[in-house]
């Protein structure tokens, strides 16, 4: 397998994943996402790094396709993803839960090189805190409207007014 002299099989794959400790995902592509790198994907070509990883993940095609953007990823969720899991990331709380985990990605990366004593990169990292506590602050007012529309839903039902 290492040197190429033979097809590997899915089964065999997701053995050796298991085996490895790390996800199939990391077994088919590189372990790079930084902005401009590129990876090569049997099928595709040569694509960003990012978006490789992205339709690796389910979360969105790899080939932006022609037409409808929003219908491509609608059918891309419905024949990618368990129902389960399309419908969190379809619900407003996940979408406020993806929101954040992109900020806070955007933070950590951006503490790896940011130079302080750059007016323009504390703009930005000032910048990049407020969007991150805005998505957190949109996360928790969606966990509030789910506990209160839960908690309505328990109210035990008024009895009837005329008896």
């Amino acid at each position: 397998m290492e040197k190429g002299e033979r097809v590997v099989t899915a089964d065999e794959l997701a053995a050796l994943a298991v085996v490895l400790g790390v996800s199939p995902a990391a077994l088919l592509l590189p372990l790079e996402d930084r902005e401009g790198a590129r990876v090569e994907v049997t099928g595709a070509g040569e694509v960003d790094a990012a978006d490789a990883w992205d339709w690796m993940e389910g979360r969105r095609p790899l080939v932006p396709p022609s037409g409808d953007a929003h219908t491509a990823e609608l059918e891309f969720l419905m024949n990618s993803v368990p129902r389960r899991r399309r419908s969190l990331r379809q619900h407003p709380t996940g979408r406020a839960l993806t929101a954040l985990q992109e900020r806070i990605a955007t933070l950590v990366f951006r503490s790896s090189f940011v130079v302080m004593d750059d007016p323009e990169d504390e703009a930005e990292a000032a910048e990049a805190i407020d969007a991150a506590r805005h998505a957190a602050q949109r996360l928790l007012a969606e966990i509030d409207y789910i506990a209160a529309e839960d908690a309505r839903s328990r109210r035990p039902r008024a009895e009837g007014r005329d008896g």
